[in-house]
């Protein structure tokens, strides 16, 4: 709330200043507050020219109150003035999203193989692993196909030192529940839980949760799964970071 005021001061100052509407945006996201958030990025898309960001984040927002059509718009507004590597790949990661959550699993794969591509490229080492890897074990996982997705994690395990490389524990845990090995599960859900504490990324810690409730369900505990399922539905509608589980 501290945060809003400021900003919300800032921009009663410099209105026109694109940079805080957007962070406006987005921290009303965070608070749950869709409309205003829509309401700021539509000031923010009047700014921009050409108006890619701020165009993509109302297609994320989009996804998350289930406005399908208007993701599509909105996503060929976006492709219509795509003029930058990173700007294409956040455009894949908002239609990537939105097919995840639709059901449509082989176009979530074909998405990320050509995400793969334009992160290796242009983005760190470190982003390539979280924006395109990490989205690999899932989509493989979804698909059932464990071995593809096994590759995929000691892949991005051999590019990330430790203990940025904690980070990958939750697609280990993903893995592991998936083949019934909980023991190897719980423990890479500390390792994240670590992970988490350790760089303060309280904007993941809604992984944790599901992770933990996965492990929950798998091993007949559904009680403490709802509550935990409960607990990372609340985390995603307020992280920033939540793309497809949204």
């Amino acid at each position: 709330e501290a945060a809003i005021a400021y900003v919300e001061e800032y921009i009663s100052q410099r209105p026109e200043d694109f940079d805080s509407l957007m962070m406006l945006g987005d921290l009303y996201i965070e608070s749950g507050d869709f409309e205003l958030a829509r309401t700021y990025y539509e000031q923010a898309q009047i700014l921009e020219d050409p108006p890619l960001a701020s165009t993509l984040e109302l297609a994320s927002l989009a996804i998350r109150q289930g406005e399908w059509a208007r993701v599509t718009q909105l996503l060929q507004e976006a492709e219509s003035v795509s003029i930058t590597p990173i700007h294409l790949i956040r455009m894949l990661q908002v239609e990537y999203n939105l097919e995840y959550r639709l059901g449509r699993i082989e176009r979530v794969l074909e998405i990320t193989e050509e995400l793969g591509e334009y992160t290796q490229k242009a983005l760190t080492p470190v982003e390539h692993v979280f924006a395109y890897y990490v989205s690999l074990v899932q989509s493989n996982l979804l698909l059932g196909r464990v071995e593809p997705a096994e590759s995929a994690l000691m892949a991005a395990q051999d590019l990330l030192q430790s203990p940025m490389d904690g980070f990958l524990a939750f697609s280990e845990a993903q893995i592991a529940i998936h083949t019934h090995d909980f023991e190897r599960a719980e423990a890479a859900l500390v390792e994240f839980g670590i992970f988490i504490e350790r760089f303060n990324a309280d904007f993941v810690a809604f992984m944790a949760s599901m992770g933990a409730a996965q492990l929950a369900e798998a091993t007949g505990e559904y009680s403490e799964a709802g509550r935990l399922f409960s607990e990372a539905l609340d985390g995603v509608r307020s992280s920033a970071y939540a793309g497809a589980f949204q």
